[in-house]
């Protein structure tokens, strides 16, 4: 008698491989205190549970890499989502400058460009006024195209 049987208190031992795709993955031991060999029945019915086993442990495994699959895409749609966000606010920076700039061409030509005035067929140039001076100066002298 081996240590392991005087151990585990076992006479007879039935081991029954668990395999997926043909690869072993575990063993289902079956075991009795009594020297008698299991009966075709017992056995096929052992072959019966480790094939529903390897099914479940398959099953598990599938279940476990949709979920880390799952958790990967939602990160991703988290960093997508992000970087959109992102590229909206930029945009409306960009929109928000541009308006500005529209806002300055808008008052330069309103207000600062030099203007032509004819008179009697003369023509006579004139100059931005003061205040109109001081606002491109406190624009950093920004004239639109």
């Amino acid at each position: 008698m081996s240590e392991g049987q005087r151990l585990g208190g076992f006479r007879t031992v039935l081991g029954v491989p668990l395999l997926r795709e043909g690869s072993p993955i575990g063993v289902l031991a079956l075991t009795r205190s009594t020297v008698r060999p299991f009966t075709e029945k017992q056995v096929e019915l052992a072959l019966t549970f480790a094939d529903q086993a390897v099914i479940a442990i398959e099953n598990v495994r599938l279940f476990q890499e949709v979920q880390a699959r799952t958790e990967e895409l939602s990160r991703s749609l988290k960093d997508l989502r992000t970087a959109q966000d992102r590229l909206i606010q930029a945009e409306k920076l960009q929109l928000s400058h541009k308006a500005a700039g529209d806002d300055r061409r808008f008052y330069f030509e309103k207000c600062c460009r030099k203007r032509v005035l004819t008179s009697n067929s003369k023509t006579e140039k004139t100059s931005p006024t003061p205040d109109q001076t001081q606002w491109l100066n406190t624009h950093n002298g920004e004239r639109p195209d």
